[in-house]
């Protein structure tokens, strides 16, 4: 089963008029549950890293 969580968050955010500040991103799990896969902690770890320069700095991606 495929899907993305990522894109739903996304799109129910921004239907209750949350300011989005940066592109929805996407983590690879190993089932439905998780774990994460191989290279995805650190994948997540930049993405999280980009979203509090823009919470800092103000800018958009």
């Amino acid at each position: 089963m495929s899907g993305s969580a990522a894109r739903k968050s996304d799109k129910r955010l921004r239907r209750l008029g949350c300011r989005v500040v940066s592109t929805p991103a996407e983590f690879r799990v190993s089932g439905m549950t998780g774990p994460l896969l191989d290279g995805e902690v650190d994948r997540a770890r930049t993405w999280a890293t980009s979203l509090l320069a823009v919470s800092t700095h103000g800018d958009r991606s």
